[in-house]
């Protein structure tokens, strides 16, 4: 029985790590820090998520006034922005 074409790509990386750590172990623990780079649109949504939590979660001011509107009956919201609002929104949906 012959068997052949098999596959040890992941055996093989486990094992370079294992003999990268015997080696590290034996030249006496000097072992290449861990790191990580970050793109620039990485660092860009961390400055955005930054940016965020400065942010009221609300705006009272605006709340206010809008229940005042309301209460007087003077809130005409239009339709043809609030269409196009939410087409914005799913557009942003659709890009994640």
């Amino acid at each position: 029985m012959n068997i052949s074409n098999i596959r040890t790509g992941p055996v093989d990386i486990y094992k370079q790590q294992a003999d990268k750590a015997e080696r590290s172990r034996k030249d006496g623990g000097a072992q290449e820090p861990d790191r990580a780079d970050i793109s620039s649109r990485g660092r860009e949504m961390q400055h955005y998520r930054e940016v965020l939590k400065t942010m009221p979660a609300m705006r009272p001011d605006r709340v206010e006034n809008l229940k005042k509107s309301i209460a007087a009956g003077k809130y005409e919201p239009s339709p043809a922005i609030i269409a196009e609002k939410m087409v914005q929104e799913r557009r942003l949906d659709t890009r994640r």
